[in-house]
């Protein structure tokens, strides 16, 4: 391949086919980072269409520098083609790997989490709210402002139940 020139040999389009493959599967990697903040953290349409418009900006530009950088500027074909088997690569092998593996971790992680909220969490509030015995005090609104969750809300009233009778 001769930098000044725009001719290049068979192998030489086959060497940017196989890079242009790998640049398919990074950009389906990093999509698929994406994919994994979403079933952790969860995010509305509007964090969808950000972290999209993100993706996709950066996808563009680094296909554009590929083309600029290995082929003089020239728009191929093939190079979205190969981007398209790069991708499609990875969705069939590495991708479904990572896909299982990030559900069992982000599974196990979010029982961790509410084991943490059953075992410390719940048992402070309710120390908490006998403390104050007020249904409307700081500490209380305080920390449902920092954790919103129903289940604590029910098992506060269930324990005013039990208490008075």
């Amino acid at each position: 391949m001769n930098a000044g020139s725009l001719e290049f040999s068979v192998s030489s389009q086959l060497w940017l086919f196989a890079w242009g493959t790998v640049l398919g599967a990074a950009m389906a990697a990093l999509y698929e980072v994406l994919r994994i903040w979403r079933k952790a953290f969860g995010g509305g349409a509007v964090v969808l269409f950000i972290q999209d418009v993100i993706f996709f900006s950066l996808c563009g530009l680094a296909s554009f520098l590929f083309m600029l950088v290995f082929n003089g500027g020239t728009v191929r074909i093939y190079f979205f083609i190969a981007h398209l088997a790069g991708a499609v690569i990875y969705a069939l092998t590495l991708g479904r790997l990572v896909d299982s593996v990030s559900k069992y971790i982000i599974e196990n992680a979010k029982k961790l989490a509410d084991a943490v909220k059953q075992k410390a969490v719940y048992p402070f509030f309710v120390k908490i709210d006998r403390l104050t015995d007020r249904t409307n005090s700081r500490a209380k609104r305080h920390f449902l402002q920092i954790f919103p969750v129903d289940r604590a809300v029910k098992r506060i009233k269930n324990l005013k139940i039990a208490k008075k009778t």
